[in-house]
C-alpha cells in the first residue's frame, strides 16, 4: 500500500524516509532521462539503496542544518577494525545504550564535525542559516504543464542578506581534485544537472508560493581543509534547465499515458573511438 501524500503545499518536521516513501516525481528520478525512460521508471518503482557514501552525506546535512536532531539521531561507534571482535561488540554495546539512533564510523564523526564548523564559519554561509527559514521543507505540486504530481525536499529555504527569497541545497564535493575552482564547479553543476535540480525546485516553490527566488548551492570540500562556497546559480543556467525540465516531464507524461519506457535503442548503433583520438594520431610518414 502506497503511503499518503499530504496535500499540495509546503510541509515542515517531515521525516526524510517518509518523504522518500511518497510516490511524485522528483529530480533524482528525473535525471535517469539522461541515460533511458526505462532508467526513470526503475528508479520511480525501485528506488537504489543508500550506500555507505550517502548515509554519510545525510548525516553532514543533518549536522550542518539540524545540529540539535543530529545528537538525537546519531552515535559515535567504536575505535578499531570492525573485522575485529573487540569494536564489533562494542559497536552492539553503544547500539543498546543508544536505541534508534545511527552509528557513525568512529573515524568519520570528527569529519562530520570538522565539516559542520567549516560550513559555520563561512560568513555569508552562517547568515542564510541562522535567519528566518524553514530547514528540510518537503513540497508537493502539480506540475502546470502536465499536471504531474511532483515533490521535492529542499534543505533551506530562507532569505539572503539584501531580502531575495531563496532555495539551497547543500553539496559534498570531491570531483575534479575535491578543490572548490570555479572550473570545477561549473563542471560540475554540468555533469549532475544542478542547474535543471534548481528549475525544479524553484517550479515547485513558485507554484505553492509565487514570488521570484533565487537557487544557491552551498559546497563544502570534503578533505581538509573543507573549504566552502556559496555559489547562485545565474538566470540564464537555470532558464536552460527550466527548457530541459519540461522535455524530461513531457517526456514522462506520455511514458506514464503509453506505459512504454523504452530503453536503449532495438537495433545495433555504430560507435567507434572518441573524436579526439584521430586529432592526436600523426600523420604518416611518407616512403
Amino acid at each position: 500500500m502506497k503511503p499518503k501524500i499530504p496535500d499540495v503545499g509546503l510541509h515542515e518536521g517531515i521525516p526524510a524516509p517518509e518523504y522518500h516513501a511518497w510516490h511524485a516525481a522528483h529530480f533524482s528520478a528525473l535525471k535517469e532521462f539522461r541515460f533511458t525512460p526505462l532508467h526513470v521508471y526503475q528508479y520511480l518503482t525501485d528506488p537504489p539503496e543508500s550506500t555507505p557514501a550517502m548515509a554519510l552525506g545525510t548525516a553532514l546535512h543533518t549536522a550542518v542544518l539540524e545540529p540539535d536532531l543530529f545528537d538525537a539521531l546519531y552515535v559515535r561507534g567504536a575505535a578499531g577494525a570492525l573485522n575485529r571482535k573487540g569494536p564489533r561488540e562494542e559497536n552492539e554495546r553503544i547500539k543498546l545504550e543508544n536505541p534508534g539512533k545511527e552509528l557513525i564510523r568512529y573515524d568519520d564523526w570528527p569529519k562530520i564535525m570538522r565539516m559542520q564548523e567549516a560550513v559555520w564559519k563561512h560568513p555569508a554561509a552562517r547568515e542564510l542559516l541562522s535567519g528566518a527559514g524553514i530547514f528540510e521543507a518537503s513540497a508537493v505540486w502539480h506540475d502546470d504543464a502536465t499536471g504531474i504530481l511532483c515533490k521535492a525536499r529542499v534543505d533551506r529555504i530562507g532569505m539572503t542578506g539584501d531580502g531575495w527569497p531563496c532555495a539551497i541545497d547543500l553539496k559534498t564535493f570531491g570531483d575534479r581534485g575535491g578543490r572548490l575552482t570555479p572550473r570545477a564547479i561549473e563542471g560540475a553543476i554540468y555533469d549532475y544537472h544542478y542547474h535543471i535540480q534548481g528549475a525544479h525546485y524553484l517550479s515547485g516553490l513558485n507554484t505553492i508560493a509565487p514570488c521570484e527566488r533565487r537557487f544557491l548551492l552551498l559546497f563544502i570540500e570534503k578533505e581538509p581543509p573543507h573549504g566552502c562556497r556559496l555559489v547562485e546559480i545565474d538566470l540564464g543556467s537555470l532558464e536552460l534547465g527550466r527548457r530541459q525540465l519540461r522535455r524530461w516531464m513531457r517526456l514522462l507524461k506520455q511514458c506514464q499515458d503509453s506505459g512504454e519506457w523504452p530503453g536503449w535503442s532495438t537495433g545495433f548503433d555504430t560507435m567507434g573511438v572518441p573524436s579526439f583520438a584521430f586529432k592526436d594520431e600523426p600523420e604518416d610518414e611518407e616512403g
